[in-house]
């Protein structure tokens, strides 16, 4: 299956982690200066949050893959998509984005912005070539 990746910056993938260790060291502050309550809430949200950002760091990676049987597509805000071959009507390839339309009302608009020129070039190419025939 070819595959083509957008690059994430670090801190949209590492921010709740970043996050987490924030709260975490707050709470161990307070704690060590007041020696209060509020350092108990602190410090379990600054730990869920840091285990929440380990185990969820690469899950927000945005790609396209596709096969001669299906197109797979995931962003941030539409989730993974996947598009059997028999079911895409059409893929058109813009400056910027790629829209794939499957039925009457489904498909999906990517923003292309981010992903390398050579990865695009690459996509266009298996359209044309048609390794996916349509």
């Amino acid at each position: 299956m070819t595959r083509i990746t957008k690059p994430t910056n670090f801190f949209k993938r590492y921010h709740q982690l970043i996050i987490g260790a924030f709260w975490l060291f707050t709470g161990i502050t307070i704690f060590i200066l007041q020696e209060g309550v509020t350092s108990y809430l602190y410090m379990p949200v600054g730990l869920g949050m840091i285990i929440y950002g380990y185990l969820s760091k690469d899950k927000i990676q945005e790609f396209i893959a596709w096969d001669s049987s299906r197109i797979i597509v995931k962003d941030i805000a539409e989730g993974e998509k996947i598009f059997p071959i028999e079911a895409v009507d059409n893929i058109i390839i813009s400056n910027n984005h790629l829209t794939i339309k499957s039925g009457a009302a489904g498909g999906v608009i990517l923003d292309l912005k981010g992903y390398q020129k050579e990865d695009i070039q690459l996509l266009e190419s298996q359209l044309k070539n048609a390794s996916l025939a349509f």
